[in-house]
């Protein structure tokens, strides 16, 4: 709404809702997640600001793990969408692993692979007292939900 003494800005906001690429380019799956990747999204933010209101202060950073690249990048994008409308804190860094932890940690089973990076991370100094992770996966490649787990101080933490 306009200020009550002018706005003297003129302002536009355009929503998008025609598909951009037609169906059928994507994978069924890809097509899956995207289609409800925003209520995926928030759900994970908010289920992530409830099991750990300790870390309401800390910057945020969010990785993604997903078979295609490009969907990859839209859930993360989706992810710290959410996690600001939460009111939280969130930065673009991806914290990094050594080649010999990554080495090490893909021969382990999923659940016992992320809570290793995040020991891992700790232990690097590569994610500190400053900040949280916030991991989104799909732990089964059949199924098209998002899980994530919070990575904070070296504890890893299933959210969903």
């Amino acid at each position: 709404p306009p200020h009550p003494r002018g706005d003297y800005f003129s302002r536009d906001l355009m929503v998008c809702s025609e598909r951009i690429l037609r169906p059928g380019l994507r994978e069924a799956r890809d097509e899956a997640v995207l289609s409800s990747l925003e209520a995926h999204a928030r759900a994970l933010a908010a289920a992530s600001e409830a099991i750990r209101p300790d870390l309401v202060d800390r910057t945020w950073l969010v990785e993604a793990h997903y078979p295609s690249g490009a969907v990859a990048y839209k859930i993360r994008f989706a992810t710290q969408n959410a996690l600001m409308e939460t009111g939280l804190t969130v930065s673009d860094r991806i914290p990094r692993l050594a080649a010999p932890d990554i080495d090490a940690l893909v021969r382990l089973p999923p659940d016992a692979a992320y809570a290793g990076a995040c020991t891992r991370y700790a232990q690097s100094g590569t994610l500190d007292d400053r900040h949280a992770l916030l991991a989104v996966v799909v732990r089964d490649p059949r199924q098209t939900d998002l899980q994530a787990g919070v990575c904070a101080d070296g504890d890893w933490m299933w959210v969903r």
